[in-house]
């Protein structure tokens, strides 16, 4: 049976329109019962990319604030153990 080890997560947050990135965003990752209290915080770099250091295997909300961009939430997001 693989351990459930917790692993690095992360992503790039661009505009869609041109595939730049964005820096200075800030990206919270939830559980996916809840919508309140971050697991883990982040912010975008000057590419738009992002990582959450250690998350459980398991599925959350992603919610990306920030840049004068309209909040944006991301469901269902999942991750794998090794």
């Amino acid at each position: 049976m693989a351990s459930m080890q917790a692993t690095p997560v992360g992503g790039k947050v661009v505009v869609a329109s041109t595939g730049q990135g964005v820096a200075g965003v800030s990206v919270a990752l939830y559980d996916s019962g809840n919508g309140t209290v971050p697991v883990s915080t982040a912010a975008t770099d000057a590419s738009g990319a992002y990582t959450f250091a250690r998350v459980p295997a398991g599925r959350y909300r992603v919610r990306i604030t920030g840049a004068g961009f309209a909040d944006q939430w991301y469901k269902n997001s999942v991750t794998f153990a090794d």
